[in-house]
């Protein structure tokens, strides 16, 4: 099952967190834009459920679109790639 997330989430701290949920899926395509290969419909519900205890519901929103039919197919315009974040220390 094919699904795009994307969300618009305020609080730095929120938006970290459920980025690390979605990344542990599949990575991030763009800043706030995840393409998640899901097995099925109650892994998307349970993902949708524990992101959802993270958001603040006047603030935050994060969607979900199920891309469903024969043809799955992706146009991609630009070779931009996207560096996830690396932890580092200062010492």
């Amino acid at each position: 099952m094919f699904i795009l997330a994307t969300y618009d989430i305020v609080s730095n701290r929120r938006r970290e967190r459920v980025s690390d949920i979605l990344h542990a899926h599949d990575p991030r395509v763009q800043q706030s834009v995840f393409e998640l290969d899901l097995n099925d419909h109650a892994a998307l519900v349970h993902l949708m459920q524990r992101v959802h205890g993270l958001l603040d519901d006047d603030e935050d929103q994060i969607r979900f679109y199920i891309i469903a039919g024969q043809e799955q197919a992706r146009h991609i315009i630009g070779d931009r790639r996207l560096e996830e974040r690396q932890a580092f220390y200062i010492l």
